[in-house]
């Protein structure tokens, strides 16, 4: 069987390939350990800190925090259904009158009613 064949040495003036590789195979991995959410690499083996993970009491006050602003919104929102249904009786209880006649002689002969 055939040896796998091994790269040639590179030129001194490709130095920064090797850097550019490793600095790509970190990223890689770096966005790998993102979309799996796995935590296994310890930050000495990789080379570079891991930020801690979330805060959970900050967790718990932002999901306090939007329970409250959405509660705020719904009272808001009953709060406005409350007037509009009032505005909606009133007019409603409002009866339409039919256009009164201001001529002189409308009055004059007293046909306009005493309630006008």
């Amino acid at each position: 069987m055939s040896e796998p064949a091994t790269e040639p040495a590179a030129p001194a003036s490709e130095g920064s390939t090797d850097d550019r590789l490793s600095a790509l195979e970190s990223a890689v991995q770096r966005i790998e350990q993102a979309i799996t959410g796995s935590r296994d690499s310890s930050p000495a083996s990789t080379g570079e800190g891991t930020e801690p993970g979330p805060d959970p009491r900050e967790e718990a006050r932002r999901a306090h925090a939007e329970l409250k602003r959405r509660e705020r919104a719904r009272q808001q929102r009953e709060a406005e259904r409350g007037r509009l249904a009032a505005v909606e009786d009133k007019v409603k209880a409002i009866t339409e009158k039919p256009p009164r006649e201001h001529k002189r002689t409308t009055q004059f002969m007293g046909w306009i009613g005493e309630d006008d």
